[in-house]
C-alpha cells in the first residue's frame, strides 16, 4: 500500500533489526517532494547519477509548462474537475490540497475542490460539482477493458480508452456539466497521482486547460522519451485521451 507512518510499529521493528528506513513522497505534495525523493532513492540504491539525470529531465519537462505560462503573462485560469476513478466508486472522488491539485495550479487551472478538500484526496458533493460549472472535466482510470471506469494503462488501446471515457462521462448527473455537453472531456491515467511520472500529467493538464498556448506540446512524446531513457519497459498503452468535441 502506501506504507507505514514514521512512528509505526513496523518502522520500529525494522530499525531495531538494523534495517534502514527511508520515506519518499510522490503523492501528498509531488511538486515539492519528487526531487528530494528521487535524490534520496539514488543515494540509497547507489544510483546517484541516474537520479540526477531523471531530476534534470523532470525539471525541464515541467519548465515547458511554467515557462510558457510565465511568458504569456496574465491568463484566465479555467475551472477543472478531476473525477478520480470515475465510474469505479461512488461520486465523486477529487484531489484537494496537494496531489493533482498542485498539478492543476502549476498547469494554469483552478481546481474546483480547492478550499473544499483540506487533504490531498477527498470527496465532493455532486450538487457542488454541478454548481461549480467547471470548464474542463477529467476522469482518471487505471483498470483493464471491461472492468468499468476509464480504460487506461499499459494494455489499453486508443479505441478502448475513447469508448470507456465517453461512457463514463455520460453517466447522470455529471452528463449535465457544461464541460461534458461541450465535449471538453479528457481521461488521465490514475496512477499519475502517486508516481514520479506525473510530469506527463502536468503537460496534459496544461494542454487541456490552455490548448492555444500549448498547441505544440506533446505529452505522449514526453512519455516516449521518459521510457526510452529511464524505463526498462516499452511505452505501450494509452495514458491520456480526449473526446473529440
Amino acid at each position: 500500500g502506501h506504507g507505514p507512518s514514521p512512528d509505526s510499529e513496523a518502522v520500529k521493528q525494522l530499525e531495531a533489526a538494523g534495517v534502514a528506513v527511508i520515506f519518499v513522497d510522490f503523492s501528498d505534495h509531488p511538486l515539492s517532494n519528487t526531487v528530494p525523493s528521487m535524490r534520496l532513492l539514488g543515494k540509497a540504491l547507489d544510483r546517484n547519477q541516474q537520479a540526477e539525470d531523471y531530476i534534470a529531465f523532470y525539471q525541464a519537462s515541467l519548465a515547458k509548462v511554467t515557462d510558457t505560462l510565465a511568458k504569456a503573462g496574465t491568463v484566465k485560469r479555467p475551472k477543472i474537475f478531476i473525477d478520480m476513478l470515475a465510474g469505479l466508486q461512488d461520486c465523486c472522488g477529487s484531489p484537494g490540497t496537494g496531489n493533482f491539485g498542485e498539478m492543476i495550479k502549476l498547469a494554469g487551472g483552478r481546481n474546483i475542490a480547492d478550499g473544499r478538500i483540506p487533504g490531498p484526496i477527498g470527496t465532493l458533493n455532486v450538487e457542488y460539482i454541478l454548481s461549480s460549472d467547471p470548464d474542463v472535466y477529467v476522469a482518471t482510470g487505471v483498470f483493464g477493458h471491461g472492468q468499468g471506469g476509464v480504460t487506461l494503462g499499459y494494455s489499453a488501446t486508443p479505441q478502448q480508452a475513447n469508448d470507456s471515457l465517453k461512457q463514463v462521462s455520460q453517466r447522470a448527473p455529471l452528463n449535465e456539466l457544461r464541460a461534458v455537453r461541450e465535449g471538453n472531456v479528457h481521461g488521465l491515467w490514475h496512477i499519475f497521482y502517486d508516481s514520479p511520472e506525473h510530469l506527463i500529467a502536468v503537460q496534459a493538464l496544461a494542454k487541456w486547460l490552455h490548448p492555444e498556448l500549448f498547441a505544440d506540446l506533446d505529452p505522449e512524446q514526453t512519455r516516449a522519451e521518459l521510457y526510452r531513457r529511464f524505463m526498462p519497459i516499452p511505452a505501450s498503452g494509452v495514458f491520456t485521451t480526449s473526446l473529440v468535441p
